[in-house]
C-alpha cells in the first residue's frame, strides 16, 4: 500500500465530516487532529515492536568507562549500536550485537554485546 499523504487524509475527512465544500473543516482545524493520529500511531507501532521510521538523530560518542549516556531528547528506541577505538578512524567501526539481558562476564576492551532498559 503506497503512503497516504495528508492532503489525502484531510479530503476524507471532510468526506466523512460531510464537508467536501471545505466550508466549515479547513486544514488548519484538521491539522492538530491529524498530528495527533499520527503521533497515537507512531506510539502504538513503537509498543509493539515495529518502527515507524529509522533515523540517525546523532552520533553520541562514549568515553570509556562511562557510567551516563548523554541521550538525545527526541529519542525513542536505540535501533543499532556501533563502537570503535578512541584513536580510530570513523572506518574502524564495529557492530555491537543486542542482547535481551546482558550475560555475566569479565569486562573487556570492547562491548560485544547491549540491551535497551528504557
Amino acid at each position: 500500500m503506497p503512503p497516504v499523504l495528508a492532503s489525502e487524509v484531510m479530503i476524507r475527512s471532510r468526506a466523512v465530516l460531510n464537508d467536501a465544500v471545505i466550508d466549515l473543516y479547513t486544514d488548519e482545524v484538521l491539522l492538530p487532529y491529524l498530528k495527533i493520529a499520527n503521533d497515537d500511531l507512531s506510539d502504538e507501532l513503537t509498543d509493539n515492536g515495529a518502527t515507524v521510521n529509522k533515523e540517525v538523530s546523532v552520533n553520541i560518542p562514549l568515553s570509556a568507562l562511562s557510567k551516563t549516556l548523554p541521550l538525545p531528547d527526541d529519542m525513542i528506541v536505540p535501533i543499532e549500536l556501533f563502537e570503535k577505538g578512541q584513536s580510530e578512524d570513523d572506518s574502524k567501526y564495529v557492530f555491537v550485537r543486542q542482547r535481551d539481558f546482558l550475560p555475566n562476564g569479565v569486562p573487556g576492551s570492547f562491548l560485544s554485546y547491549w540491551t535497551w532498559r528504557e
